[in-house]
């Protein structure tokens, strides 16, 4: 199987042949596979919502994935989860524990934005909620001077992110 399968696989959630890569071409291969863009297939999963593949990458690899791997915009896994709207592949990335610490929540791609960014520019009330329940930083500011409360068209919404923010003032540098 050629690598260009090997991603649509991921895209395709084909659970069975990318079990079939990993034991024909072995786990450190798979991990390190970027494609023209520098997508991993983390990131391939998690723009297509592909649940089992992210699951099967990550308890495969079993630490030694890169779950804050930037692909040529700078932009992890994460923030592909936030934009592309992947409810179930953003909370399977916040609960994975990387070899080397914590998943970045508040990693910047090239335009300075960070997953909570792109959770606001998309008025993803519930997505802002959990990147802030992690401990995603409100006070980053983008490349603009925009923070992800500049960014929430929906005044309404946000209100109950200024709510929502203030519960977590006490917490280090949350703002």
């Amino acid at each position: 199987m050629s690598e260009e399968n090997i991603f649509y696989c991921c895209r395709t959630d084909n659970v069975v042949k990318l079990l079939e890569y990993i034991n024909t071409e072995g786990i450190e291969v798979v991990i390190n596979l970027k494609d023209f863009d520098g997508w991993s297939l983390l990131h391939i999963a998690a723009r297509w919502n592909s649940i089992k593949c992210l699951e099967i990458l990550l308890d495969t690899a079993r630490g030694a994935i890169d779950v804050n791997a930037k692909n040529n915009n700078e932009e992890t896994p994460l923030y592909i989860a936030s934009w592309y709207g992947s409810k179930e592949c953003l909370e399977i990335l916040l609960n994975t524990i990387p070899s080397g610490g914590a998943i970045d929540v508040d990693a910047v791609n090239n335009e300075g934005d960070t997953p909570l960014h792109e959770a606001a520019r998309n008025n993803s009330r519930e997505f802002m909620k959990i990147l802030v329940d992690c401990g995603a930083s409100s006070g980053i500011r983008n490349n603009y001077g925009e923070t992800f409360l500049d960014l929430i068209e929906d005044k309404e919404m946000e209100e109950y992110i200024c709510q929502l923010t203030t519960l977590h003032l006490k917490e280090p540098g949350f703002f």
